[in-house]
C-alpha cells in the first residue's frame, strides 16, 4: 500500500491566502499564486504535522502527489522547498509533481490511498481503483476508517 498526500488544501493552506478566496477563478488563482515565493511560504493547515506523524508511524510508503498548474519548474521547486522546510525528514524522491491534478488518477492502484481536498480528484482516483480519503479536520479518522475496511 502507498499513501499519496496532496499538498494544496491538504497539508498547506492555500484557500485563506487571498482576501476573497471563494471568488477567485482557477485562472485568477494561478495568476496570483505564480508570484514568486507563494508556494514556498504557505502556512500549514492545523492537522498537517499530526497527519504526517501518523503516516510515519503507520510504516507505509508515503508519497506527495501535487499539481503545479502548468509546466513551471519554479512552482515545483517552491513546493519541494516547502516540504523540506516543514517536513525535513521526508524523502524528496517521494515527491511527485504533475501539471494537472486531474491526472492524479494515473497513480491509483488497488490498495493505494489518496488524501486530497478536491472531490473530482478523489472520484477519479476511486474510479481508477484507488481508495480516496477526504482531507479536512477529520482527515486522520477518515483515513483510519478507510484502512480498517
Amino acid at each position: 500500500m502507498v499513501i499519496y498526500v496532496d499538498l494544496d488544501g491538504t497539508l498547506f493552506d492555500t484557500n485563506n491566502q487571498f482576501e476573497e478566496p471563494g471568488n477567485l477563478t482557477n485562472k485568477e488563482f494561478w495568476r496570483l499564486a505564480n508570484e514568486g515565493g507563494f508556494f514556498e511560504n504557505l502556512p500549514l493547515l492545523p492537522w498537517a504535522k499530526q497527519l504526517m506523524a501518523f503516516l510515519e508511524d503507520l510504516g507505509v510508503e508515503v508519497r506527495i502527489l501535487t499539481a503545479t498548474g502548468h509546466k513551471h519548474d519554479r512552482v515545483a521547486q517552491e513546493k519541494i522547498n516547502s516540504i523540506k522546510k516543514n517536513f525535513p525528514h521526508f524523502p524528496i524522491s517521494n515527491i511527485i509533481t504533475l501539471v494537472s491534478g486531474k491526472n492524479k488518477y494515473m497513480y491509483a492502484k488497488e490498495g493505494d490511498i489518496l488524501i486530497d481536498d478536491t472531490q473530482e480528484v478523489l472520484e477519479n482516483w476511486e474510479k481508477a481503483g484507488g481508495t480516496p480519503v477526504v482531507a479536512d479536520k477529520d482527515v486522520i479518522s477518515n483515513l483510519v476508517e478507510k484502512i480498517a475496511c
